[in-house]
């Protein structure tokens, strides 16, 4: 395994999401408690994944937009069960800095994120019962603006109760 090549992480700075599911919430496409979102892929950062064995998929364009292309994005998982290796996700805004951890992260499916800057990291996993190999994706680190609302810094001196 020495001549292993190491698979590099993604980063993305201002990153978009396709959609998020960070609370875990049970759906028709996902089982309850598995946190994950979908990451759009800049091009040349799609081409570089693929190339490199991610699961690089395509989100075909709405067909009210004819000038929408074939999207390239990646579904990230989002794992505290590690601890050693827990995604380090912070929410900021103009009122400070809020770590996000399991118990908080959820916030962000409702949030109206301004920029996000994000790096993913690769687990390879094994063939197991003649399934081909494969990379997941995980969050490794989030940060998150959000956008003020429009009466954010007209009520900001008035401290927080509870």
């Amino acid at each position: 395994m020495e001549n292993e090549k190491k698979i590099p992480d993604i980063i993305i700075e201002g990153a978009q999401f396709s959609f998020t599911n960070f609370q875990g919430k049970v759906s028709d496409w996902n089982k309850s408690g598995e946190r994950n979102f979908g990451l759009l892929l800049p091009d040349d950062i799609a081409e570089k994944a693929k190339a490199d064995g991610w699961n690089v998929k395509y989100r075909a364009p709405r067909e009210d937009d004819p000038t929408q292309y074939m999207q390239p994005w990646i579904k990230v998982k989002v794992n505290f069960r590690n601890r050693r290796h827990a995604p380090k996700v912070e929410m900021l805004s103009k009122r400070g800095r809020t770590i996000l951890d399991e118990e908080l992260i959820g916030q962000l499916d409702w949030a109206d994120i301004e920029h996000a800057d994000i790096a993913i990291t690769p687990y390879e996993y094994p063939s197991i019962n003649g399934a081909a190999p494969g990379i997941s994706a995980y969050l490794k680190e989030l940060k998150v603006v959000i956008k003020e609302g429009y009466f954010d810094d007209k009520y900001a001196d008035y401290p927080y109760n509870g």
